[in-house]
């Protein structure tokens, strides 16, 4: 397993109503050196706010078939890798608080 940021930066957004929003995005690359098929439930965390000028989302470049928990901001994927199968996760997020 390999994790890494890919990307980490900042831009303020909006003509009437700016926001200053973070973007990151992390891949994780997966490899199955065993011999025979196996399942994994791979878990990553984005930030929860409880603030209402805060807002959390998950980018579209996001690696699709997750399931999300809002309330703890945990992102699960249920992979299947087969033997010497390799697979990369992406997460995206999107920070943006109102200025």
């Amino acid at each position: 397993m390999n994790y890494r940021k890919t990307q980490n930066h900042s831009k303020t957004e909006g003509v009437v109503n700016k926001e200053e929003c973070q973007y990151e995005t992390w891949v994780t690359t997966l490899l199955n050196t065993t011999n025979k098929a196996i399942v994994l439930n791979v878990k990553q965390r984005v930030p929860v706010s409880e603030l209402d000028e805060v807002k959390i989302s998950i980018l579209r470049q996001t690696t699709p078939g997750y399931q999300f928990d809002a309330k703890t901001g945990i992102v699960t994927w249920k992979l299947t890798l087969q033997p010497g199968e390799l697979k990369k996760v992406t997460l995206g997020c999107r920070t943006a608080k109102k200025l």
